[in-house]
């Protein structure tokens, strides 16, 4: 039913933990409790704790996380103030990845995989052209072939 990485999330009690948040992308985060533990190290990183400014940054993005629980169904309850950010109503898409799972209203990731479709080819496309060059130039191969 869940991928590998979700499964780290099911409980002695047979039910699943889970930490459900946001950032800007318009879908909600779901991770598993070992993700959650990663992206907050992520975030220590990147933000000081001896400064007031980047504290309150991580405090508030952190703070918006919820540990939420599956029933013994199975069912998760996303919690409404997460649903209201994220639009949630009708029909919603759970698309997982190894670093996290993305909760999208379908409309809202049908729209999103349109729009940048085009650019993200384009873009991986300029990314394998970069590191063939790279790599040619540290082989000292001249690029036929290779």
């Amino acid at each position: 039913m869940f991928r590998h990485e979700l499964a780290k999330a099911e409980t002695a009690d047979g039910t699943w933990a889970f930490y459900i948040g946001y950032e800007e992308d318009g879908c909600l985060y779901l991770l598993t409790p070992d993700q959650y533990a990663t992206y907050a190290a992520e975030l220590d990183r990147l933000f000081d704790d001896g400064d007031p400014e980047d504290r309150a940054t991580r405090t508030q993005i952190l703070g918006n996380f919820q540990r939420v629980h599956t029933d013994n169904a199975n069912r998760l309850t996303i919690p409404e103030e997460h649903a209201e950010i994220a639009g949630l109503s009708g029909k919603i898409d759970l698309v997982t990845g190894d670093r996290r799972s993305e909760i999208w209203h379908s409309d809202a990731l049908r729209r999103r995989r349109a729009d940048g479709r085009q650019p993200a080819l384009d873009r991986l496309a300029d990314r394998r052209g970069k590191k063939t060059a790279t790599r040619s130039l540290t082989t000292g191969s001249a690029g036929e072939g290779s």
